[in-house]
């Protein structure tokens, strides 16, 4: 009996059928794969921190979203920072939720939507005692598919105290469902 049923239920789950990822989320795609970085930090009035690394990114969730890792290495700072992001589709909000976990212990999630066909643009506004605003705003530009800028201003009370710029150069076109190098 355990069997049958077990059989049975394998042959259910074989015929479902999933739902197509929306347009907007399957323009994330382009982030699969493997990338150098280059970046560089600003807090205002402070020198510039720049650092050199990696961000590999793999499709999951049948297409739904995609979890990324990234290293940088500054010298000139003696930091090493790692970065977990996952990101997916609000069929609800019909936006891009972009969640970052990072080894300075912060973790944020962004929301946002493609402004243009190859920029994408998330933002995180808060409230901070006293009623300061802080706005954390991050957009992406696929300048080509093997080239991308990102820029991430954080502002509070609309003065921008934190700059960030990376540039990524993919080496690679890894990340598919199955793991392995997409041709």
């Amino acid at each position: 009996m355990f069997l049958l049923t077990t059989c049975t239920f394998f042959i259910y789950l074989s015929n479902i059928s999933y739902a197509q990822p929306p347009e907007n989320l399957q323009k994330l795609y382009q982030f699969k794969g493997l990338w150098n970085v280059e970046a560089a930090l600003t807090y205002i009035g402070e020198p510039t921190i720049t650092g050199k690394g990696y961000q590999y990114c793999n499709i999951v969730a049948k297409g739904w979203g995609l979890q990324c890792v990234s290293r940088l290495e500054s010298e000139e700072a003696d930091i090493i920072y790692d970065e977990g992001v996952m990101i997916g589709h609000d069929a609800a909000s019909d936006l891009i939720n972009w969640s970052v976990f990072n080894s300075f212990g912060e973790a944020l999630t962004l929301t946002g939507k493609f402004t243009e066909p190859d920029t994408l643009k998330l933002e995180k506004i808060e409230e901070l005692e006293g009623g300061i605003l802080k706005t954390d705003t991050v957009i992406c530009h696929f300048e080509d598919e093997n080239t991308l800028t990102l820029v991430n201003d954080i502002a509070v009370d609309g003065e921008i105290v934190t700059q960030y710029r990376v540039r990524m150069v993919k080496q690679g076109n890894y990340g598919g469902e199955s793991g392995k190098k997409n041709k």
